[in-house]
């Protein structure tokens, strides 16, 4: 199994691209996105201080990227327990309020599991839809863009835990797939 770096603008600013590398991260393969996304470099910095089992591991973050744990994202599984992932993607939640963050992205396609096979966990990842709310000064720090999710939920709702509760429920419980 080989590193995966991904360059949203493309290797050579033509577009996404993804291209293998034999770097490993402490002898093991990793996946590096590169990334200008400030909100995305300011949480991995904090999930990497504060890690959890059910958040992809944070190993380096850079000026322009983030190098983490491979996971297989859900998409690709054949199959999987729904309850599971519902339960795994709970408690990262939790986690991840906890320190201010709210994911705001909830759906399958960021959800991932562990490669390796003696551990039987799911894993959120992508960060980049996401933002920090600081709570004792009751604002956005690190504002998350307002894309479909947000948008949706912040039509019923202004309180970004409430927020992120409600795009969790829709993207995770609700559209079960």
């Amino acid at each position: 199994m080989k590193t995966l770096i991904y360059s949203f603008d493309g290797i050579n600013g033509s577009g996404a691209d993804t291209i293998e590398s034999d770097e490993t991260y402490c002898g093991m393969p990793f996946f590096r996105k590169m990334t200008r996304n400030k909100n995305e470099l300011e949480i991995c910095r904090r999930l990497q201080l504060h890690p959890h089992p059910n958040i992809v591991n944070i190993y380096r973050v850079g000026p322009n990227f983030v190098d983490m744990e491979r996971v297989v994202p859900c998409h690709f599984l054949k199959q999987y327990n729904v309850y599971s992932v519902w339960k795994d993607m709970t408690r990262a939640l939790r986690h991840m309020q906890t320190h201010g963050i709210y994911y705001i992205d909830w759906k399958y396609d960021n959800i991932g599991k562990t490669m390796d096979i003696r551990e039987d966990t799911f894993k959120l990842f992508d960060f980049d839809v996401s933002g920090i709310y600081e709570g004792d000064v009751k604002r956005w720090s690190y504002e998350p863009p307002r894309y479909f999710a947000y948008k949706m939920a912040s039509a019923y709702y202004s309180e970004p835990r409430m927020i992120d509760n409600y795009a969790f429920y829709k993207g995770i419980i609700y559209r079960s797939d």
